[in-house]
């Protein structure tokens, strides 16, 4: 069996779940969405990595959410990579005033997914990676793991999109997904993740451990009966 790794850029795809506006969506495994996107004929999941970050600077009921999740993700053998929110200021003009605005950026998932990208290359870990991301960031890791290792295959994963946004085209050049038609034109081989395929993945309500606990799923991400 051919060997794959699954990396989520977690807050990617947090976000664009979020513009769904369905919460319930929030609280699905992507270690079972991702099955959707295997042959399971001839891979085999080998390591799920989740990059995200704790929120410090929002509410006690954020973080609670937060922790349920992960806590969750973990009781399904999905690794959580951290790293961490900084607070910046931004600058704004406005009729000759200026104004000084404070706000929080989540800082090293970009770079962790990246040097995740390229161990797996230069160990030669797995057969394919799965990616799910929309973030153009990790380009240059994709380039460069694919010199290194020419078995390599990565695949991205594009979270539920908008029709307002924009896929990367870069992530997908990078990663050799494009193809060309009968006429000669470049067209890329998008992979975008569904609806229906978070309803699937969805995980109970309440998850028992191991060690006797339990794992709620936080009120907001219940589905309206």
């Amino acid at each position: 069996m051919k060997k794959l790794t699954i990396f989520i850029d977690g807050y990617n795809l947090y976000h664009a779940i979020d513009n769904l506006g369905k919460p319930h969506l929030k609280w699905a495994n992507p270690k079972i969405f991702c099955k959707f996107f295997i042959n399971h004929k001839i891979e085999e999941i080998v390591r799920v990595k989740f990059f995200t970050a704790f929120p410090t600077h929002k509410s006690e009921d954020t973080q609670k959410r937060y922790k349920s999740f992960t806590d969750a993700l973990k009781h399904y053998g999905i690794e959580i990579i951290e790293g961490n929110f900084k607070r910046k200021s931004i600058t704004i003009y406005e009729q000759d005033k200026k104004y000084v605005k404070f706000t929080h950026e989540e800082k090293e998932s970009d770079v962790n997914i990246a040097l995740a990208v390229l161990e797996d290359a230069f160990e030669t870990i797995s057969d394919r990676i799965l990616i799910v991301t929309n973030d153009s960031d990790i380009t240059p890791a994709i380039k460069m793991a694919r010199r290194k290792n020419k078995q390599l295959k990565i695949s991205i994963l594009t979270p539920p999109i908008e029709s307002t946004k924009y896929i990367s085209n870069s992530l997908y050049f990078a990663s050799g997904n494009v193809g060309k038609n009968q006429k000669g034109q470049i067209f890329h081989n998008f992979v975008i993740l569904k609806e229906f395929m978070l309803e699937q993945a969805i995980m109970p309500d309440e998850i028992v451990t191991e060690d006797g606990g339990k794992i709620s799923i936080p009120n907001e991400y219940k589905k309206p009966n």
